[in-house]
């Protein structure tokens, strides 16, 4: 069975993005959706090796593609880590913020 759930939101220009994660039987995987109009994009943070999700996103940025960051966590069953993306276009580059004391980070908050 395939699912998904989305926490966070943020736009940028005519761009709304939601953030969560994605699962289709194995662990969660943290994704980003860029959603433009009808059209749903969605941006994969990890690779599905370890349990992760989003709970927030800011997107920062005007004039032109967004610098996005989301903020949740990834981890195996109790040693989870507070975790951040950045994503700019379609590099991601993973954040720790913690080292898997079952923090987790639920929002990101932008000037």
């Amino acid at each position: 069975m395939r699912y998904a759930n989305a926490r966070g939101l943020a736009e940028s220009g005519s761009s709304l993005y939601a953030a969560g994660w994605e699962n289709s039987g194995g662990k969660d995987t943290t994704t980003v959706w860029q959603i433009d109009g009808s059209t749903v994009t969605p941006i994969a943070l990890t690779d599905g090796t370890r349990h992760a999700a989003a709970w927030g996103i800011a997107a920062i940025g005007s004039g032109g593609p967004p610098v996005l960051y989301a903020a949740g966590y990834e981890g195996d069953y109790g040693k989870d880590a507070a975790m951040a993306w950045k994503i700019e276009g379609s590099t991601v580059t993973p954040i720790p913020l913690t080292g898997g004391t079952r923090s987790t980070a639920f929002a990101v908050i932008a000037p």
